[in-house]
């Protein structure tokens, strides 16, 4: 019930200009990863990174693998925007996150 509870938050997303541009600076128009997006993923690694204190949790992580599991996350996360749908993949997502205190 709480996870739902979360969930729904997000619900409040549609519709938000910042969103929408951050969306379209990523997939363009199309509900698609674009060339540009590509380039995305390991540039938000990079910054992410950047914190020692991050990477040292990061340390032993294959970051090829790393940069699949966001893009693949992203795209639950965008489904959910889209269809306010709460799939089992995404609460899979959720749940990893919180049992982690991610």
């Amino acid at each position: 019930m709480a996870l739902r509870m979360q969930l729904d938050k997000h619900t409040a997303m549609l519709g938000n200009p910042l969103f929408e541009e951050g969306y379209a600076r990523l997939f363009g128009k199309n509900v698609a990863l674009t060339p540009q997006s590509d380039q995305f993923f390991p540039c938000f690694y990079e910054g992410f990174l950047g914190d020692q204190e991050v990477a040292k949790l990061f340390a032993d992580t294959d970051l090829t693998r790393q940069v699949q599991m966001l893009r693949k996350s992203l795209l639950q996360f965008i489904s959910f925007y889209v269809t306010s749908d709460v799939t089992p993949e995404l609460i899979h997502l959720a749940m990893l996150h919180q049992s982690r205190r991610l």
